[in-house]
């Protein structure tokens, strides 16, 4: 099996997907994850067309998907039939993907330690970005739930003051909201830098 059939598992590696762009006010961690992100999505982009002079896409046996609506399956497996029309491994492997992560998100209706207003908007948020890419809104969803716990949890540090920390949380959240994940990667930059200036 060619290894980059294991792209779906690419995603799972990252960190973040961004919504908004970062400007110039961004660290330079977040840019590093813009870019990770702008790559990842790149991996999964959709070709519609085939270029002109190829033959058109060979498809892949058709996938069992119980519980997936057939205008579902039969989008996931055109993408890749069309972008991997000669490579049946890579198509296989991406279908199955595909569908059982949109099996996993549509049994997902809640998550501990998160508001259901929070959660319905990240979920939502990431459907409309990706709307034919279920591994990744699967990955994208768990990612900023995660985040999200970490910021609830994250109320002291030794050396910060309170009010400074406070106030990295307080201009994040409002500058990045429903976005949990650039907002950890914010608020825990400028903690870092504060400790080493103040060493």
């Amino acid at each position: 099996m060619f290894g980059s059939i294991l792209m779906p598992i690419i995603a799972q590696l990252v960190g973040i997907a961004m919504w908004t762009g970062i400007g110039a006010a961004g660290s330079n961690e977040a840019k590093k994850q813009q870019q990770t992100s702008q790559a990842v999505s790149a991996a999964y982009s959709v070709q519609s067309q085939p270029s002109q002079g190829e033959s058109q896409p060979k498809a892949v046996p058709a996938v069992i998907a119980q519980s997936v609506p057939t205008s579902v399956e039969q989008r996931i497996r055109q993408i890749y039939a069309e972008k991997y029309s000669d490579n049946f491994s890579m198509q296989k492997t991406l279908i199955e993907d595909q569908l059982e992560s949109y099996r996993y998100i549509e049994r997902w209706t809640s998550e501990s330690g998160v508001p259901q207003d929070v959660f319905n908007k990240v979920k939502e948020t990431y459907a409309q970005k990706y709307p034919d890419n279920y591994s990744m809104q699967k990955t994208l969803v768990h990612n900023q739930c995660e985040s999200y716990r970490f910021l609830q949890s994250y109320t002291s540090v030794a050396g910060v003051p309170n009010t400074v920390l406070a106030n990295l949380r307080q201009k994040y959240a409002q500058r990045y909201t429903y976005n949990f994940s650039m907002q950890k990667t914010l608020v825990k930059d400028q903690v870092d830098s504060y400790l080493n200036l103040h060493k």
